[in-house]
This record gives C-alpha cells, sequence and structure tokens, in this order.
C-alpha cells in the first residue's frame, strides 16, 4: 500500500557551531528531507498499515535519532520531529472506511 506521510522537522543553530552550519553544509533544508526520506523508507514498510496510524510516534522518535547524530556534525540541533499527516491511497481509504461501517452496523 502507498502511504504519503508528512513529517514536520523543527532545528535550530547551535550557537557554538554557527561556522559549520553556515560553511560545511549549502542546503540543510534539503540534506534534513534527505535523511527523513531515508528513515521512512527503512521503517515504514516494516509496519502494517494499521500499525503506521499507530505507531506514528516511533517512526517520529526514529527519524530524530538519525538526524541528531547525522545533523549535529554541521551544527544543527534537532528539537523535535513530528509526524503531522498519513494519508493511504484513496482505494485503501475507502476499503477501511467501509470495514469500519460494517463494524459499527453490526453493533
Amino acid at each position: 500500500v502507498f502511504v504519503k506521510l508528512k513529517v514536520s522537522v523543527q532545528y535550530v543553530v547551535i550557537r557554538d557551531k554557527v561556522y559549520e552550519a553556515f560553511y560545511k553544509l549549502e542546503y540543510p533544508h534539503d540534506q534534513i528531507t534527505s535523511y527523513v526520506f531515508d528513515v521512512v523508507r527503512a521503517e515504514v514498510p516494516k509496519m502494517k498499515l494499521d500499525d503506521v496510524f499507530v505507531k506514528k510516534d516511533d517512526i517520529a522518535i526514529a527519524v530524530k535519532a538519525e538526524l541528531q547524530d547525522a545533523m549535529l556534525e554541521y551544527g544543527y540541533d534537532i528539537i523535535k520531529t513530528l509526524v503531522t499527516d498519513i494519508d493511504p491511497d484513496a482505494q485503501v481509504k475507502a476499503a477501511m472506511n467501509r470495514i469500519n461501517a460494517s463494524e459499527r452496523e453490526k453493533i
């Protein structure tokens, strides 16, 4: 199942590493985005679709841990990562809605 995830990353330049933040990395936003894509592609396929919704905090923690290690040498501190939206394919959404409606009708 294809799933679109929106991940927000809050980061700040470390005061003692302003030089590294400015000169070592030309496009920090692009580098952070690449790391986020890499971690999400590694973590999400291990899960079932329902688990992606339940364990979105685990995905965010994995992204933060990977980013923290990678971006520290470039002078950036990762404050927080959040999975803000999970959007499965339209057919899958419709199927999930039918399942929920069916369960409610049984009740």
